[in-house]
């Protein structure tokens, strides 16, 4: 165990042995095998048996720091046009079998296993239409200078760095 090593330091430790397992997805010679920000990790691999090694070296980085996984976690296999995998083996983390789904929110974001944006684009128009409105009826007299800075500073600034 690692003493004296706060929550990410843990964290930035599993995600370099990971990172060193030369297990998962290779892009030009690059292995991606996770994203992660802070203690947020989706773990990526080209097939299960991958995946259940990237899952033991978590299981075994856990346990060595006492550590436990939150129940949250679940499992997505993203399709490649119609192709996919209508039944799956059971994957499982620390003993307890893994929620297969279609579509999960990482960051705010929706991922979904056709690699759609819909959901997500649907949501920040809806999000942007009601801070619009808050400005519409909050600012109603403002010049329309103010208006434009206003609508920049709320609106326009998120909206774009989501997307």
């Amino acid at each position: 165990m690692f003493t004296g090593w706060n929550e990410l330091e843990w964290v930035r430790h599993l995600i370099d042995e990971l990172s060193n397992s030369s297990i998962g997805c290779h892009v030009d010679g690059i292995n991606i095998n996770n994203i992660s920000y802070a203690d947020d990790m989706v773990l990526l691999s080209p097939s299960v048996s991958a995946l259940r090694r990237l899952l033991s070296i978590c299981e075994v980085y856990a346990e060595a720091q006492g550590l436990k996984y939150a129940r949250k976690s679940e499992i997505m296999v993203f399709k490649a046009g119609a192709k996919g995998y209508k039944t799956m083996p059971e994957v499982s983390l620390c003993g307890s079998p893994l929620l297969r789904v279609t579509s999960f929110k990482y960051l705010g974001h929706w991922v979904n296993e056709n690699l759609g944006d819909n959901k997500d684009i649907g949501r920040e128009r809806r999000s942007l239409s009601v801070r619009c409105n808050m400005l519409a009826r909050r600012f109603a007299r403002c010049t329309e200078d103010v208006k434009i800075t206003l609508f920049k500073v709320f609106c326009q600034s998120f909206y774009t760095c989501s997307l």
